[in-house]
């Protein structure tokens, strides 16, 4: 290099300029940072915040770690109010830490996470062990999958957990870095790990929201969302390349779980059998067309003698079908369906099972999926971590010995009845590892369902809202008509016994489960909220506060006082909550 005067300059010179040269990018990439970050953009992607209210500190989780998996907002597909758990920093001697996760069938949502696993949880063991006090967290959310939970499991294990609840594998294939989206390989856990670092920086959130991000789930509209899945057989390398790397995600949550000193149950995954048809089904790689006709023959045969209720005529059919390819899932169904007709249990549970194995829309935790869940616990420190079949619990309960509708609401979300069927189960695997004393003092055996119905106002107008709630939900996905039909049906029987005092039987319901646990959350609030409904103000006014007293730091409660406040003209009294609001949660919505 040289100056206008044909001198050359100093290496030192020249070094430093290509120094300056490299370090440029970064230096306005950290001044672009620093600006986004005083003009407020972006947020925290920390799946725990720290918020402090009355001289207390709490762990709080932020809805922003849940969204930066999403383009579609979390608030489209459940009520944000009920997502996430406030943890007090300091915790008391007689408490029992519980955390679970999962996805939308731990949480309860669809349709309503207020008769989820954790409530349900912490209304059976807390009537079951009345010395302890049952802390039941739920970290699980929609749509997302093992990928996410490791990192929430992590971060969780910082809070004096005595104990990790697993129950989720129904997301690996269309969550976050899924197989669905179009990857033939699983992202490896070091880029997802890069991936969640980076995205805290301001800039990445920046160029997040400017850029297409294919891989992850997509706002579809009514309909289209299951439409938009890619469909992968079960023994294709994207679905091999999944379990693998649930198998990681398993480890992770173990590994966290054991070195922070608490209990981890891995559960395996029930899904609806009996009545819940495959979503996709596809002949195998290399399929010769010289079998599609035959094949085809068979299979409409089968299925026409079905139609007329010759169940044993259509197995036939069926069975020659399944000589030149069983691994379709419809046919696999449909034969299960015929042999449970002609009351062959074994068989038909054989079948459906099959079915859901080769289902090549694989939105139900699958065969596979639940021994990997066995071995990873198999894997663990055994006076530390636990196996829990609920998959094989959950199918004694079902009728006819298998899952069905009376347990799923669709194809893997719980029912009340199949609610309590695992919280029931789970509680006697919990009363093994609890505390002497606790332990000394318990009830032999769980609340009944009709217990827990009381305890946490579950009545038929809620029942009703539930139907309401689930008939946009199957619609969005695109499921069958024949399964909404069958809402439609359920709504107008409820509709029917409810009556035109459907509003009075559930605030009564609600008095009653208040006798019982006169602090629960999920009570009050819905008596709260309709309470204001009715125009009772004064009476969600009382409610709110009672929220607040044992839950300070929970903007659901806080805005709900709000909006009681403000229909009870007390404007003063209003504005100072909304201060307090967003004093607690900077640009929370009111």
């Amino acid at each position: 290099m040289h100056d206008p005067l044909g001198r050359k300059r100093p290496w030192g010179v020249r070094a430093g300029v290509f120094l300056l040269l490299i370090l440029l990018p970064f230096v306005f990439a950290g001044v672009f940072e620093g600006i986004l970050r005083v003009s407020g953009y972006g947020q925290s992607n920390r799946f725990l915040l720290e918020k402090t209210f009355g001289g207390q500190t709490y762990h709080v989780t932020n809805p922003a770690f849940y969204q930066q998996f999403m383009t579609m907002p979390v608030g489209k597909i459940m009520n944000l109010d009920d997502l996430g758990f406030r943890v007090p920093a300091q915790k008391a001697a007689d408490v029992y830490r519980i955390f679970i996760f999962g996805e939308s069938a731990a949480l309860g949502c669809t349709p309503d996470a207020a008769y989820g696993l954790a409530p349900m949880l912490e209304v059976i063991l807390g009537a079951r062990f009345p010395s302890l006090r049952f802390e039941v967290y739920n970290a699980s959310c929609p749509a997302l999958n093992s990928h996410v939970m490791r990192y929430a499991a992590e971060a969780c294990a910082a809070l004096e957990p005595d104990l990790f609840i697993v129950y989720m594998g129904n997301n690996e294939f269309s969550g976050p870095f899924g197989p669905a989206w179009g990857s033939d390989r699983a992202a490896s856990p070091a880029a997802i790990r890069v991936w969640v670092t980076l995205g805290d920086l301001r800039t990445v959130q920046w160029l997040r929201n400017m850029l297409w991000r294919p891989w992850l789930p997509r706002a579809q509209e009514a309909g289209e969302y299951l439409k938009a899945l890619r469909r992968c057989r079960p023994d294709s390398p994207p679905c091999q390349a999944m379990r693998g790397r649930f198998r990681d995600n398993l480890d992770a949550i173990r590994t966290a779980g054991v070195k922070a000193g608490a209990k981890v149950f891995f559960c395996s995954v029930g899904s609806n059998l009996r009545d819940w048809r495959p979503f996709a089904s596809m002949h195998p790689p290399g399929w010769d067309k010289s079998k599609s006709e035959p094949w085809d023959a068979h299979f409409r045969k089968g299925r026409a003698r079905q139609e007329t209720g010759a169940y044993a005529e259509a197995i036939e059919a069926y069975r020659q079908a399944a000589a030149l390819d069983d691994s379709h899932a419809e046919l696999q169904y449909r034969m299960g369906v015929c042999c449970l007709r002609l009351g062959m249990r074994d068989e038909a549970v054989a079948h459906f099972r099959r079915a859901r194995d080769y289902d090549c829309l694989p939105m139900r935790t699958d065969s596979e999926q639940n021994r990997i869940i066995a071995e990873t616990a198999a894997r663990g420190p055994s006076d530390r971590v636990q196996f829990i079949d609920l998959e094989a619990i959950l199918s004694e309960r079902g009728e006819s010995g298998m899952a069905g509708n009376d347990l799923f609401w669709d194809f893997v979300h719980f029912t009340f009845t199949g609610t309590h069927a695992a919280a029931a189960a789970l509680s006697d695997r919990i009363a093994a590892v609890l505390p002497e004393p606790a332990r000394a003092h318990a009830a032999s055996a769980p609340l009944d369902q009709s217990d827990c119905e009381r305890r946490m106002a579950f009545t038929p107008p809620v029942l009703l809202r539930h139907v309401k709630e689930l008939l946009p939900a199957f619609r969005f996905w695109g499921v069958d008509e024949d399964y909404v039909a069958g809402l439609l049906r359920q709504e107008s029987k409820l509709e029917m016994q409810v009556g035109a005092n459907g509003a009075d039987i559930e605030a009564e319901g609600y008095r009653q489960a208040l006798a019982f646990n006169a602090g629960g959350y999920y009570v009050l609030s819905r008596y709260a909220r309709l309470l204001l409904e009715k125009g009772d103000a004064p009476g969600a006014i009382e409610l709110a506060r009672k929220m607040l007293v044992s839950d300070p730091v929970r903007p659901a409660a806080r805005r709900l006082l709000i909006d009681a406040l403000e229909k009870a003209g007390q404007q003063t009294e209003a504005l100072r909550e909304r201060r307090t609001l967003q004093e607690l949660f900077p640009g929370e919505e009111p």
